[in-house]
């Protein structure tokens, strides 16, 4: 089995975009994998585009010596478009051996996981509209959820933002 191309695909969400990496091979099997890195989308889809050559005809299942390859041929170090591609690999290994993932790194660990919410503040940024979508995710069964409660605020933080933030985070709670 030999990779024949190796692909990107951003998707794009009202918050930051998400890069997906699709890593094709002789066999007709692809793997997924994700080069997302805060707010760098197009440096993390050009690094993949970059280094892809360096994996197009490689084995995709001899996943260290292509990771070592990719670390060691590149300077600079653009982790994500490497981790993408190496995700990418274990995903076709696992599917070339019909077996999840997490068996070829170990075992499973548990049954279940938390989840938390996670991009699902928009809108006008006040306390009141805080505390209604926390409700709702709430509601929704979500116990935990992530926000930034800073904003742009962060900008020009003084005792009046202090107190703007703090507001956020009791409405939350």
């Amino acid at each position: 089995m030999k990779i024949t191309d190796i692909r990107t695909i951003v998707v794009g969400n009202p918050w930051k975009n998400w890069v997906f990496v699709i890593v094709e091979t002789s066999e007709g099997i692809a793997g997924l994998g994700e080069a997302t890195g805060g707010l760098q989308t197009m440096p993390n889809k050009e690094a993949v585009e970059e280094i892809k050559h360096l994996a197009i005809g490689r084995n995709p299942l001899e996943i260290s010596n292509i990771v070592d390859e990719l670390y060691k041929a590149v300077m600079l170090k653009i982790t994500p478009a490497i981790s993408a591609i190496e995700i990418a690999c274990w995903d076709i290994l696992g599917q070339y051996l019909k077996v999840p993932i997490y068996q070829l790194l170990g075992g499973k660990v548990r049954d279940k996981i938390k989840v938390y919410a996670n991009g699902w503040y928009s809108g006008e940024r006040s306390p009141e509209n805080f505390a209604e979508k926390a409700k709702f995710l709430s509601n929704k069964g979500y116990q935990a959820l992530k926000f930034d409660p800073f904003g742009s605020e962060h900008l020009r933080l003084n005792k009046e933002s202090e107190i703007f933030i703090k507001n956020i985070i009791r409405s939350v709670r």
